[in-house]
């Protein structure tokens, strides 16, 4: 089995296992070449659920009364200005503005590229989001949230990815004599990604990972969180199944300077935009078939060396990727590519890396804001800045621990009422996973239930639930929780352990035999050679039953 780079070595708790990276992944310090300022942090927390979104009401198009080039409105990201409206084209892109009165009307239409439509969210005085589909005919949105005749702040971000189409902004119109006001000063902190689907945020608010345009959404993916924890402008130009070598479509090196992610014949003009920190999250895409990586690194050298260090010139580089989905994974290598960089010349770059261990697929919102944590504590650190605050979004617990067993914690999008954040679900046939909100449960206020129906025939359908952990071989881990169901039947509260691939390779038994009471479950086991991850699964087997699980905990000895 392929060597685990170090930073993937388990420990006790979350910080520790940030702080080993820095010590062991030989990041060379940002001010190498002079590091910027340290960033200004902010918490960043889910939005109140207190607070209702935006309203909002659609019609054709009128004409503004506030073109899109006013002096007040604000852009992020990179913006195509050749046309008659500028087009929002990278995932989130974003168009901010303050403004007085008690509604605003904003002008969008949609240029889709590839069949399904765009989509933003649009927030009012850093509320929660309403997230809406834009059509191809010019369009006339207002929005009001029960505001004030005072003034409030909009913001609008694309939620999708370059490649589905760009966004046309035709302007504002506010209420008779209201008008725009000046906005806090730019952010100084500036930071681009590029990457693939992990950065753009594919399917970050689908556990099911269909791939859906309303489901992706980049304001919460992880670039997003670390430059709302950074109070930083940040460039998004992630692209699903993006990579450095042939192996992926398309190629970073051939789309790294794109204005409009659409156009060939528009490079930017980075002398708008110099960049604090550039992250690069490639290469998964070219790894899947064989181990890649001579081509992946130097494809990660042609885009640094030749592509961002002449438009960067100061900027500190951070080569990511995650860890722990399979055996030829790119962040076996990180460190060999910083030594080969090291020995280019690059002096001011460094790496890290995350877990990936809940499955195969895409990252959701809360792992997305794991992953921003652990990336955000070792930007800080190779900047010689503070720790950052940590955002309290993140599902990953320390090494060995789950996170959210009383399931009470409702994640970030849409039609996620009924999941809990940091849990993995899946239900096939005539089996339902969901949470249950209200009485019942053994403490709090939510539960877990798992159903599995009548089938035609005997058959052995299954629900199940499931969060993965980092763990080590050797040790000793126990799980506890409360269940209760149908008496009599099967289910099971159990540890599986797996290797780097994500494969089982040593279970707990932790079977159940069900009754209609709250009753208290143990499970322990010795995680085997290879073990890098376990997981507290609970299971239901039977034919026609239902099974509750509650104040579920992991720990290890």
């Amino acid at each position: 089995m392929t060597a685990r780079p170090p930073l993937a070595a388990p420990t006790t708790a979350l910080t520790t296992l940030v702080a080993a990276a820095f010590c062991l992944a030989g990041a060379t310090l940002g001010h190498a070449r002079g590091a910027p300022a340290c960033p200004h942090y902010a918490q960043v927390s889910a939005p109140p659920v207190s607070v209702r979104p935006p309203l909002w009401a659609a019609k054709p198009a009128s004409p503004p009364a506030i073109l899109p080039t006013h002096p007040r409105i604000r852009y992020t990201g990179r913006i195509d200005w050749t046309g008659p409206a500028p087009l929002l084209g990278w995932a989130a892109a974003a168009i901010q503005l303050r403004f007085t009165g008690t509604t605003v009307a904003v002008n969008l239409r949609d240029a889709p590229c590839c069949g399904a439509p765009d989509w933003v969210d649009v927030s009012i005085d850093a509320g929660p989001a309403v997230a809406v589909r834009l059509t191809s005919a010019d369009t006339t949105y207002t929005f009001t949230s029960n505001l004030s005749a005072a003034t409030h702040d909009l913001l609008i971000v694309k939620r999708t990815e370059g490649w589905r189409g760009n966004i046309a902004f035709g302007g504002v119109t506010l209420g008779a004599g209201h008008l725009l006001v000046p906005l806090p000063p730019a952010a100084k902190f500036r930071m681009e990604f590029y990457g693939d689907s992990n950065v753009a945020g594919y399917d970050d608010q689908d556990m099911a990972d269909r791939g859906f345009a309303k489901f992706n959404d980049a304001a919460w993916s992880y670039p997003a969180i670390v430059a709302r924890m950074f109070a930083a402008d940040h460039h998004n130009l992630g692209w699903s199944g993006a990579g450095m070598t042939a192996q992926s479509s398309p190629v970073e090196q051939d789309i790294w300077n794109r204005t409009n992610p659409l156009r060939t014949d528009l490079p930017y003009d980075f002398s708008k935009f110099a960049a604090d920190v550039v992250v690069i999250n490639a290469g998964s895409n070219d790894s899947y078939v064989f181990d890649n990586r001579i081509a992946v690194i130097a494809g990660w050298q042609d885009l640094i060396l030749n592509k961002i260090r002449p438009v960067h010139s100061h900027a500190h580089i951070v080569l990511a990727d995650s860890y722990g989905w399979s055996f030829i994974e790119p962040a076996n290598y990180l460190a060999q590519a910083v030594a080969a960089l090291n020995a280019a010349g690059e002096a001011n770059v460094s790496w890290v890396s995350w877990p990936w261990l809940f499955s195969e697929k895409h990252a959701l919102v809360e792992e997305q804001a794991g992953f921003a944590n652990i990336l955000a504590a070792h930007i800080a650190q190779v900047l010689g800045c503070p720790a950052p605050i940590p955002n309290t979004i993140a599902s990953f617990a320390p090494n060995g621990q789950i996170t959210n067993g009383g399931f009470e914690t409702v994640p970030i999008g849409l039609g996620r009422a009924k999941q809990a954040a940091g849990w993995r679900q899946d239900a096939a046939g005539n089996a339902q996973v969901g949470v249950i909100t209200g009485n019942g449960a053994h403490d709090g206020g939510r539960f877990l239930r798992l159903v599995v129906g009548l089938a035609a025939t005997p058959k052995p359908a299954q629900a199940q639930a499931w969060q993965a952990t980092p763990a080590t071989a050797g040790r000793l881990y126990s799980l506890t929780g409360w269940a209760r169901g149908t008496p009599g039947a099967a289910a099971s509260l159990r540890i599986d352990f797996a290797n780097q691939a994500q494969q089982v390779i040593g279970t707990t038994t932790g079977a159940i035999t069900l009754t209609p009471g709250w009753t208290r479950y143990t499970t322990s086991g010795l995680a085997p050679a290879g073990t890098w991850s376990a997981s507290a699964r609970m299971d239901l087997n039977a034919i026609a039953a239902i099974a509750d699980f509650d104040d579920v905990a992991m720990v290890a000895q």
